[in-house]
């Protein structure tokens, strides 16, 4: 096994959290957490909890009764061990972009993170524990991506009705680094929190949000200079790119930050951002549009992790267990991401797809455990992952470029 590989972290992430052995056990806990992360998981398989106790059985050739398995996988014991995993996959696995390196460069920034978060309906005798909003019961997975790498930077897990600006990660954290979210987050001292912590924030503006237009930069009059930007008056200004400094907030101390309004010619109508972000106002359009990158994250775990498939248990360890495996598995996303696009070129590298990847980690399911359970699999395990990796991006993208080819050009032109 190379030394230092991201595949050789994960591995000794496992095992420096999970126990080697226990006495009160037939099967080791790393073959029982290897087995119930990577079961879980496939496009099309019908699956349960009795399902995976059969499969543990035949694949570790182990006996296991359904009171003893049930036993383990209830115990608070289980989910901290899962807890204490996730948190050390997050510190431990490097947050290195795989691609487009030159995409940060030119940005200025050190990472590009995509905060957003995504509902999963329970039983509806899990209400009291996660008390849902449409649903009886839901529980939600607020998550921060790493855009360049996959990984997954940051997670809360919390009750569907709770709102996604209270869950938001520790702003220091930002210093140097875009972020950007959609009108879930919007907030006015948000904004000035990571812009004093010397982070970059971009998000679409809400609809109605007090701004002022203070400085004109391109695109319309300066004397809609001291207008709030509802009252001005932007029909004949169609197609422009408009930009102005504005105050953001009605507040005694509102803060200025850089307004962008781009013609969306589909929906006839601009479409609003607001940054502080100091990159051509061109740009922003298709900066913003690679946030949808996190909606397709969280469709491939959903799809291909199952995160929302099996919870038919009102068990609040179950529950929660279930959800932090999938979260664990698509750490497996990022690793294929980066021991996969060695021998891409730079526009295939661009035209990688989260659902594809995900797509390819399914395949890889069992050679995952074998990875973590056996002594000697690192070479086939990396085999697999080469032999896979043209189906990791799109195979149209030299006729319809994706939205990180599409970025990378315009600020090859900036």
């Amino acid at each position: 096994m190379r030394k230092g590989n991201i595949l050789n972290v994960l591995k000794q992430t496992f095992q420096q959290v999970i126990p080697a052995q226990d006495k009160r056990t037939t099967l080791p806990h790393l073959e029982f957490v290897s087995g119930f992360i990577f079961y879980f998981i496939g496009d099309t398989k019908t699956s349960s909890l009795e399902a995976m106790r059969r499969f543990m059985i035949n694949t570790f050739e182990v006996r296991m009764s359904k009171g003893a398995f049930w036993e383990r996988l209830s115990r608070k014991r289980f989910k901290n061990m899962l807890h204490e995993l996730l948190a050390g996959l997050i510190q431990k696995i490097p947050s290195v972009a795989v691609v487009g390196e030159d995409i940060l460069a030119k940005l200025k920034v050190t990472s590009i993170l995509l905060i957003d978060s995504s509902s999963i309906t329970l039983m509806d005798g899990a209400k009291q524990s996660y008390p849902g909003t449409r649903t009886g019961a839901g529980i939600k997975w607020h998550a921060c991506f790493n855009l360049l790498s996959g990984k997954t930077e940051w997670f809360s897990l919390s009750s569907t009705s709770v709102h996604d600006r209270k869950r938001f990660p520790k702003i220091n954290w930002l210093k140097g680094k875009l972020i950007i979210f959609d009108l879930g987050y919007w907030d006015y001292d948000l904004f000035h929190a990571i812009d004093l912590a010397k982070g970059f924030f971009l998000s679409r503006v809400k609809t109605n949000a007090v701004i002022t237009i203070s400085q004109v930069v391109q695109g319309i009059a300066k004397q809609l200079e001291g207008e709030k930007l509802s009252c001005a008056h932007l029909k004949k200004r169609r197609g422009k790119t408009i930009e102005f400094i504005g105050k953001i907030g009605g507040g005694p101390d509102p803060k200025s930050y850089r307004v962008v309004g781009c013609w969306n010619t589909i929906e006839k109508k601009y479409h609003w951002y607001v940054t502080n972000l100091n990159i051509s106002a061109l740009v922003i359009y298709t900066l913003y549009r690679i946030r949808w990158q996190i909606e397709l994250i969280f469709k491939g775990c959903k799809r291909s992790l199952n995160l929302d498939e099996k919870m038919t248990s009102n068990n609040d360890n179950i529950i929660e267990a279930l959800i932090l495996s999938s979260i664990i598995a698509s750490f497996a996303i990022h690793l294929v991401f980066k021991e996969g696009t060695k021998g891409l070129t730079k526009q295939e590298k661009l035209s990688i797809s989260f659902q594809r990847l995900s797509h390819v980690v399914v395949l890889l399911a069992q050679d995952f455990i074998k990875f973590l359970t056996l002594g000697n699999y690192f070479d086939k395990l990396t085999n697999k992952i080469n032999l896979l990796s043209g189906e990791m991006f799109e195979k149209n993208h030299q006729h319809r470029p994706t939205t990180l080819q599409n970025l990378d050009s315009e600020l090859a032109c900036d």
